[in-house]
């Protein structure tokens, strides 16, 4: 910890030597480690030190719930801390799948019999509300068929969340034809209902009404699985529209949701439900956003692309296929993401990077339309060179980095950030 605080304080302190007899506390620093250096755009060391976490973990055992269980009789506590390290690390490797976009994972969450965490207002009250009884995954997996009512917590919903999200993405790139997309899309929508159907109530929502303290509660936890049930609402849709894809999107490190498939396989009106369905996701996440409380915005890193992703989306319809009035209330929305990327960005260098990548894809989508606000809902094209931009699905490295050069935004300035060390 005194460590990820030196690198903000701007005279990083060497990393410490890794111990050769690693404990539950080991794991959790280089846990935290790996997390800094993923939002300070180092993926790779990132990786390489939630490895070591994962290794370290099972190492000791805390892959099992054995390993909570011996210490919950004298320190609940501490055994809920050393289940909520395991499903944290197990997500993050999830999630960086995710920001790597290769949506390869080698952990599968039921193979593990770690306990699912309990709920936050349990945890913050310490050893005084901390259940002794606990629920699996794999009661999880089997609720609906059982006879006996259990009641879960975000933090359970949140894992499932995270596979579904990983799963989807995953599968969005694999719409190579239309009949196989058309199924695809169907299964992929029965998932994310099931997800939401199986909510409480009280989950459906995300800011509770202020408690003791007056204040509202934001279930932050619920917020990023809300967030990416949209974001794969946008992915598994937009194949199937007619959203035309514009080359600028190419530029985002986050990416976009994929283009739309060849004209002409589906009818027109097929096409607009599926552009409808796609914008309302886009409009849904905006909407979590709005109902946070001020000051709150500061949840969790990996919304950044998330927020990035469908606004994208959300720009290319603000210029190509909106009404006027739909798209001055698209153009506030969009603001609001922007906003949130910004505050986002004076914590995280992954996030000033992301937001200089949105804004130059909006300058360039402006471009190709001088003096207008919207372009016409045809298909969105650049001229480079007096030649058409290249589909996405036959562009290479070369003609993206032509595009860059072409605009002046080879090279995105960052925010002046302090080094982290290299991993030792």
């Amino acid at each position: 910890m005194r460590h990820i605080g030196s690198v903000y304080a701007g005279t990083p302190l060497d990393l410490p030597v890794p111990s050769d007899t690693p404990d539950g506390y080991s794991v959790q620093a280089t846990l935290l480690l790996s997390l800094t250096h993923s939002m300070c755009l180092a993926q790779a060391t990132a990786d390489q030190l939630l490895a070591r976490a994962i290794e370290q973990a099972k190492h000791i055992g805390m892959c099992s719930d054995d390993f909570p269980k011996a210490t919950q009789e004298f320190d609940p506590v501490l055994a809920e801390s050393w289940r909520r390290t395991w499903w944290m690390l197990y997500v993050t490797h999830l999630n960086y799948a995710v920001i790597r976009r290769d949506y390869t994972t080698n952990l599968n969450g039921a193979d593990y019999d770690v306990a699912l965490p309990c709920e936050e207002e349990e945890y913050t009250m310490m050893a005084q509300v901390i259940p002794l009884s606990r629920v699996s995954i794999q009661d999880y997996n089997n609720q609906e068929l059982t006879l006996q009512d259990s009641s879960f917590s975000s933090f359970s919903h949140f894992i499932d969340a995270t596979e579904v999200f990983v799963s989807i993405l995953r599968n969005s790139f694999r719409l190579d034809s239309v009949f196989k997309a058309k199924d695809l899309v169907e299964n992929d929508e029965a998932t994310i209902a099931a997800w939401y159907l199986m909510l409480p109530h009280g989950k459906r929502r995300l800011v509770h009404d202020p408690g003791m303290s007056g204040s509202c509660r934001v279930d932050y936890l619920m917020f990023q699985a809300h967030m990416m049930m949209s974001t794969c609402l946008a992915y598994i849709h937009r194949p199937l529209s007619d959203l035309h894809y514009h080359v600028a999107e190419s530029m985002s490190s986050c990416g976009s949701p994929p283009p739309p498939l060849p004209a002409g396989t589906t009818d027109i009106l097929d096409r607009r439900v599926h552009l409808h369905k796609l914008l309302q996701a886009v409009r849904t996440q905006n909407q979590n956003l709005i109902a946070l409380p001020l000051g709150s915005l500061q949840l969790s890193p990996f919304t950044i692309c998330m927020i990035a992703c469908c606004t994208i989306a959300h720009l290319v319809a603000y210029m190509s296929v909106l009404a006027p009035d739909d798209a001055k209330v698209a153009r506030s929305r969009i603001r609001i993401c922007i906003g949130t990327l910004t505050s986002y960005a004076t914590v995280w260098p992954r996030a000033t990077k992301v937001l200089r990548e949105l804004k130059s894809i909006a300058s360039v989508l402006l471009q190709n339309s001088p003096g207008s606000t919207q372009l016409s809902a045809t298909p969105l094209s650049l001229m480079m060179g007096g030649q058409q931009a290249t589909p996405l699905d036959m562009q290479t490295p070369e003609s993206s980095s032509a595009f860059e050069k072409s605009f002046g935004l080879e090279d995105i300035p960052l925010a002046d950030w302090s080094q982290l060390p290299p991993l030792v």
